[in-house]
């Protein structure tokens, strides 16, 4: 990825460039408060809108900017795939995630029963269980943050092949996307400083919002069009990755 200021400013900017940017930002924003009230649907959509975006620079290598919302069936669709995806990977881990708690919610109560169910013996046993349940619970949990993280890591890659594809199972094209991520690790690697500086100033600045009346008065409203912003550049950001590694996977330049 060209690391340029150029190309950063054109990737960052995007949102608020372009005919009518102020009304189809605006249109996004409406959908995320919207979403507050009905789940999950115009979020999908706010989604889908960004796959959209995301597919023509990452094979088309078009400059990023804000279409007309036209094709709101197609948006929902797209988005559904998407986070049908994401789901399917980190489902997994959301398992793991339950069955550690559960054996040691599960644990702790059947120690708990047992305590007030006899006499010492039984009191020792039930202590023994609700120890023995919590270090095995607590023991899942480790070994599954790691790969969590590493996890997490990786996801953008098979979620922009899907993005590219239009295919939920291509999250399954293992070969595929790994050697994509593998032709250009220093593009990923960058899209994700880029987005963790944004992040990084965004939480500062709301923290010294919290200071000022004013600023916390118009917050809530800078903070709903920062959930679109942040849909909008991630995929953009992470479109331009996919595109680089995909052109030196092909032995192209860029």
């Amino acid at each position: 990825m060209d690391l340029t200021s150029d190309n950063l400013q054109r990737l960052l900017a995007f949102p608020f460039r372009g005919p009518d940017w102020a009304t189809r930002l605006g249109i996004g924003a409406l959908l995320i408060v919207v979403g507050w009230v009905i789940p999950i649907i115009p979020w999908l959509i706010v989604t889908g809108y960004a796959v959209q975006i995301a597919r023509r620079v990452a094979v088309e290598g078009a400059d990023p900017q804000l279409p007309a919302w036209t094709d709101w069936s197609i948006y929902l669709i797209d988005g559904f795939k998407l986070a049908v995806a994401r789901f399917v990977m980190a489902l997994p881990f959301v398992v793991v995630f339950m069955i550690a708690y559960g054996v040691m919610f599960g644990g702790t109560l059947t120690g708990a029963i047992l305590g007030e169910a006899g006499g010492r013996d039984t009191r020792e046993l039930g202590a023994l269980i609700a120890v023995l349940s919590s270090l095995a619970g607590t023991g899942l949990l480790l070994l599954a943050i790691p790969l969590v993280l590493v996890v997490s890591l990786i996801l953008p890659v098979p979620s922009m092949h899907v993005i590219v594809t239009g295919r939920i199972g291509a999250i399954f094209r293992f070969g595929e996307w790994w050697r994509i991520l593998r032709a250009d690790l220093g593009a990923w690697a960058i899209g994700y400083l880029v987005l963790i500086a944004i992040g990084l100033v965004v939480n500062l600045a709301t923290s010294v919002a919290f200071f000022t009346l004013i600023l916390c008065v118009v917050l809530p409203f800078v903070l709903v069009a920062y959930m679109v912003y942040s849909i909008l550049v991630t995929e953009v950001v992470f479109a331009q990755a996919y595109r680089s590694a995909s052109l030196k996977l092909a032995g192209g330049a860029g």
